[in-house]
């Protein structure tokens, strides 16, 4: 094996784990920003909706929601308005995520809430780590850099490598 094509095999082995897509509907990034969170919503259903921040326990215990009744808790909220998380479970495609988006916006943006972040629920309650699947402030000017793209095929590699790859085509790689 020569040493530019074992360097384009070790670059696709390093790379291979960055590769994999992230969830569906998700960034691939993971928020840490919980201490952050004005209003944190567990999202079920639009007949099963949990506020666990601020505190809405009743007797103990944390009420569920119809979006009604959601609806009506917030306008009752004395918070902050600046950062609303919702968590939602793995179960929804990506157009009913799409749907969930646009209808958490026409609630909580008329509400003043200023960045919308949804994420992907976990095994624990804390919502540190979780992947993203929509941020609205990601296109603020302190919102992280964009990923670097990573090469998605062997002969990309090979080719910014200046290894010759032949394509199945019979054409020549370089």
């Amino acid at each position: 094996m020569t040493p530019r094509l074992f360097l384009a095999a070790a670059l696709v082995g390093l790379t291979s784990c960055s590769l994999t897509p992230p969830e569906a509907g998700t960034t691939g990034a993971r928020f840490y920003e919980g201490d952050k969170a004005n209003l944190v919503i567990r999202f079920y259903s639009w007949n099963s909706i949990q506020i666990t921040r601020p505190n809405t326990r009743e007797a103990g215990f944390l009420p569920l929601f119809d979006r009604e009744g959601a609806v009506k808790r917030l306008d009752q909220l004395q918070i902050g308005r600046d950062l609303a998380v919702v968590v939602l479970g793995s179960m929804f495609s990506r157009a009913q995520e799409q749907e969930i988006i646009q209808q958490w916006h026409q609630i909580l943006d008329p509400r003043g809430f200023r960045r919308l972040v949804l994420l992907r629920a976990g095994f624990r309650d804390d919502i540190n780590g979780l992947r993203i699947v929509y941020d609205s402030g990601m296109n603020r000017a302190d919102a992280p850099p964009a990923p670097i793209p990573v090469a998605r095929s062997f002969a990309q590699v090979a080719t910014a490598t200046g290894a010759h790859v032949a394509h199945s085509s019979g054409t020549s790689g370089r």
